[in-house]
């Protein structure tokens, strides 16, 4: 991977993987897909639980605002520390039904880690500092098998982050799905807020280059709360926002067409 790539993917992207026996079953996928679902349920499940009792601390001691004091009485109403009997009764239920939700939320998280354990691409997921085995498991249970992908920009476009331009021509439309792109982000989040990682640099260095790109242009990058008061003027700008969600595209891309190569690599070699 080359840490000084442009916005623009290489070819290598978009050459076939060639035509070959595979080695995961579709049994071991449909497992991934099945245990990824459920964990996703019951997170969601667990927040709008934790969010309830946020809500009735808050209630109960500052009017529905948020507030240090209603964060400090969450922690001793978990801790069990709370004396008011009509505070316990309200939120104990929530807080049981979160717990036993909590458990199966954990119990899904480690079953994806272990069902990634024969997998191929699973040497380039554990090598790659930020990029953990179940980050590989929710990406493989959104994705599918990565060997049916026949380029890397088909799986771009199943994560929403399909280029604009390719080689000079355009791309089919973007699929977009807010599930598979919400995985990809967390994934990608991970990655950049580590150090170590390649998919960190090539972030920065992208960044750094649509900055480089902008001032070249004569385009002004401004804070997001500025911008409607440019065009009014007539300029042309982007936003720090902007500039940061590019390079975030590119070096998800980046990741994805690592990853299809590895995994497709190991699947035909094996």
């Amino acid at each position: 991977m080359n840490t000084n790539a442009v916005a623009e993917p290489s070819l290598r992207v978009l050459t076939p993987m060639p035509d070959g026996s595979c080695s995961v079953s579709a049994t071991a996928l449909e497992a991934l897909k099945h245990t990824h679902r459920n964990r996703e349920t019951w997170m969601r499940a667990v927040n709008r639980l934790s969010n309830n009792v946020s809500a009735i601390c808050r209630g109960k001691v500052s009017d529905g605002k948020a507030s240090a004091e209603a964060t400090a009485l969450q922690k001793l109403l978990r801790k069990g520390k709370v004396d008011d009997p009509h505070l316990t009764a309200i939120a104990g239920p929530l807080l049981e039904a979160e717990a036993i939700l909590r458990a199966h939320y954990d119990g899904a998280t480690a079953e994806l880690e272990a069902l990634t354990v024969e997998l191929p691409g699973l040497a380039f997921v554990d090598s790659t500092p930020g990029l953990g085995r179940l980050g590989f498991a929710q990406l493989l249970a959104e994705a599918g098998h990565l060997c049916g992908y026949s380029h890397a920009w088909k799986l771009w476009r199943r994560f929403g982050v399909g280029a604009d331009q390719v080689a000079g021509g355009k791309l089919p439309h973007t699929v977009r799905s807010k599930r598979r792109r919400v995985v990809l982000y967390r994934v990608s989040d991970a990655l950049l807020k580590c150090k170590a990682s390649p998919y960190r640099a090539l972030y920065l260095a992208e960044k750094a280059r649509e900055r480089e790109q902008a001032e070249a242009l004569g385009i002004r990058i401004v804070p997001q709360g500025q911008k409607a008061a440019c065009i009014k003027k007539g300029e042309d700008v982007l936003t720090v926002l902007q500039v940061h969600r590019r390079a975030i595209r590119h070096a998800e891309r980046e990741l994805l067409s690592d990853l299809w190569a590895a995994f497709c690599a190991d699947c035909q070699g094996s």
